[in-house]
């Protein structure tokens, strides 16, 4: 997801509200953008930095593409922010500046986004929308949904049959631990409603 959900919208303007100088997050995978809130900088994910794929699958859209932020702190002047466009290069293995005119016109896509509520809404919730299905996926994999013609079910069945442990927890575990994924479902789940 490009944007951050509005319960990490929230979370971070509250650390702001309470006393921080500034919140640098980054646990998507992709930069989410950033904004001054209260005159100080929330960066809602820089991305991956540096994150090597192990599998051949072609990599999602701006999966090596990340932000370096720069703060710069001064008691009488306030925070100053920096954001630095980089990259992973696969074949080379180094981190490098991305000049690229289209990351920058994603970066200012996002931003804008951001900005306009009613835009950021309506992506917010049509993403986790489109998420569901692999969430409840996820679920019947680790053999929580007993959905027998689903996907996820099968595939935990066949790793079984397979000698890979019958519907690992780990499929529905992380989803059930991780802020972003329950929040995620838990709005899909209220806009269904």
């Amino acid at each position: 997801m490009e944007q951050p959900l509005p319960e990490w919208q929230e979370q971070y303007r509250r650390w702001i509200e309470l006393g921080a100088d500034g919140v640098i997050a980054s646990h998507p995978h992709v930069p989410q953008g950033w904004e001054m809130y209260q005159g100080k900088p929330i960066c809602y994910s820089l991305g991956n930095f540096c994150f090597d794929r192990l599998n051949k699958k072609p990599a999602p859209t701006n999966w090596w593409n990340s932000l370096v932020c720069v703060l710069n702190i001064d008691k009488e002047r306030g925070v100053k922010m920096e954001m630095r466009p980089i990259m992973f290069n696969a074949e080379t293995r180094y981190v490098c500046d991305n000049a690229s005119e289209s990351y920058a016109a994603y970066l200012d896509h996002i931003n804008g986004t951001l900005q306009d509520e009613e835009a950021y809404m309506e992506y917010v919730n049509g993403c986790v929308q489109k998420l569901l299905p692999f969430y409840r996926n996820q679920f019947s994999r680790g053999g929580l949904v007993c959905n027998p013609f689903s996907e996820g079910f099968l595939k935990g069945l066949a790793e079984g049959l397979l000698g890979r442990g019958f519907f690992k927890k780990e499929h529905w575990l992380n989803n059930v631990q991780c802020e972003s994924h329950r929040w995620a479902i838990l709005r899909a789940m209220k806009l269904k409603q």
